[in-house]
């Protein structure tokens, strides 16, 4: 509906799916769930942001004031970085996303790594990828959009180009058939050299993430054919 009102209006999604471990029925409702926000002829999104729970409840940082903060504080740090995205930013990730064909993005988040202490926005992206919030395919992985939020004192001492090609050069490393990145800053008034950064990927398929909750599927959707309770037509 919001695309017939203003066709220009970016639809973002968060998801989190279930563990995988979950029983099969969770799995099938998670699975059917995601299929409706999938591109077709019902249902547009622009972007699917993929959290996984299990990972989510692991999140752990530390705060300002050193303080370990957990999954509770550090979820809603990252929808704010998209509230603080103007509409041009919002439109120039869709539009890209678009271009590459991809909608389905598996998220890294760092929060509040000190760049006097990390040095590089690429020593921030390795302290955070290997506990990524969704299981990253690097091979197939073609886009990645980097998000930081970086202090106004930080960006008159560096040149914010010095950021984005730290940035590109590492996820060049990071993932071998990259075929386009993104950067872009959102400024903050915090006195420090504090940053966050969220850098989402995107393979040109779902990768390796929708596999476990697939095989749910297929066993649930057998249990109840069986039984005549569900007809595949109508998802």
């Amino acid at each position: 509906k919001t695309k017939k009102i203003n066709s220009k209006l970016s639809n973002i999604l968060l998801c989190t799916l279930p563990k995988n471990n979950e029983s099969d029925q969770y799995l099938f409702n998670a699975y059917c769930g995601l299929s409706r926000f999938i591109k077709h002829d019902r249902i547009e999104t622009d972007l699917i942001i993929l959290f996984q729970s299990d990972k989510i409840v692991n999140m752990k940082g530390v705060d300002r004031t050193g303080q370990t903060v957990k999954y509770d504080f550090l979820m809603p740090r990252i929808l704010n970085l998209f509230h603080n995205l103007n509409f041009n930013q919002l439109l120039t990730i869709t539009k890209l996303a678009n271009s590459m064909r991809t909608q389905i993005f598996m998220p890294i988040y760092s929060y509040g790594r000190s760049y006097e202490l990390y040095n590089s926005i690429a020593n921030i992206i390795e302290s955070s990828i290997h506990s990524p919030l969704s299981d990253l395919d690097y091979d197939s992985t073609i886009l990645t959009i980097g998000i930081a939020f970086i202090p106004k004192i930080l960006l008159n001492k560096s040149n914010s180009n010095t950021f984005e090609e730290e940035f590109n050069e590492c996820v060049r490393k990071k993932f071998p058939n990259l075929k386009k990145s993104y950067f872009l800053i959102v400024e903050s008034d915090e006195n420090s050299d504090r940053i966050d950064l969220l850098v989402l990927a995107a393979s040109a398929g779902l990768g390796n993430i929708i596999e476990p909750i697939q095989s749910g599927y297929e066993r649930y959707k057998a249990y109840i054919n069986d039984l005549k309770l569900w007809d595949e037509n109508n998802l």
